[in-house]
């Protein structure tokens, strides 16, 4: 049994007139790819994580197209919540709606396989800084630099509050010896310095032996073409990356057992 993570699919079959190309080339056709490099990869025995930014939809109806997606592909899936996700409701509804193979955690947590697997969204901080890898778009990107205090005032807010969700999660956990623990978060919960955060500081505490999040896109390319190293292992955590297009559509094993 294989754990594998992709973030950040921005699957669009229920929204076709979002054209996930303009974005880069990386995204042409990025369903089909995900599809192929999926049933490629994964057994149905196997768990998938992904955390945030998963459909384009605005309503939970609508996101059921790109939910079924994922249902038809191998494995058993657990979600997250990201910025994205306007059409994800309560937690309660949209665990209501979700196809047989298909999970759903917001601060909380499930037992699938041989993980456990928890976390929650995070948002937006001046605490942790991923703005230098990116290479951003001058003409539409909003950079973080150009946020007013204002922005960065409410963003401050909302981060405070998933850190207070993210350690009541932790201390929610059941003592499960045999599982291994899992964190997933949409927003990095450290800057690539691997520097201690309010949030990675919970995720070290909880037992986790890997963090897995997306968010970030359009990275900047190291000599060969390839996107730079990140990340890696700090105080006995691993943090992983999983953007989709970071792994160009290719779902990265995390664990086996």
């Amino acid at each position: 049994m294989k754990l594998w993570a992709l973030s950040d699919p921005h699957l669009t079959l229920a929204t076709p007139q979002k054209v996930m190309h303009v974005f880069g080339e990386v995204w042409r056709d990025h369903p089909d790819r995900i599809r192929e490099n999926w049933s490629r990869l994964v057994s149905p025995e196997d768990v998938v994580v992904l955390p945030g930014d998963i459909s384009w939809a605005s309503r939970l109806e609508d996101a059921l197209t790109d939910l079924e997606f994922l249902h038809r592909l191998p494995g058993t899936k657990v979600l997250l919540d990201g910025n994205h996700e306007r059409w994800w409701n309560t937690l309660s509804q949209v665990r209501a709606e979700l196809p047989p193979s298909v999970k759903a955690i917001s601060g909380d947590h499930v037992e699938v396989g041989s993980w456990l697997v928890f976390g929650t969204r995070l948002w937006e901080t001046r605490q942790i800084d991923c703005d230098a890898l990116v290479a951003w778009n001058q003409s539409t990107d909003k950079r973080p630099d150009k946020r007013t205090p204002e922005e960065d005032q409410r963003n401050e807010k909302i981060f405070q509050r998933e850190i207070a969700r993210l350690e009541r999660c932790v201390q929610a956990l059941p003592n499960r010896p045999w599982l291994r623990r899992i964190c997933l978060t949409h927003y990095p919960p450290l800057g690539p310095g691997l520097e201690p955060s309010p949030a990675s500081e919970l995720v070290e505490r909880s037992g986790a032996t890997t963090c897995v999040f997306g968010h970030l896109h359009n990275l900047k390319k190291a000599p060969g073409g390839r996107s730079r190293d990140l990340f890696g292992t700090a105080r006995g955590v691993r943090y992983v990356l999983a953007s989709a297009d970071h792994l160009e559509m290719v779902p990265v094993l995390l664990d086996e057992t």
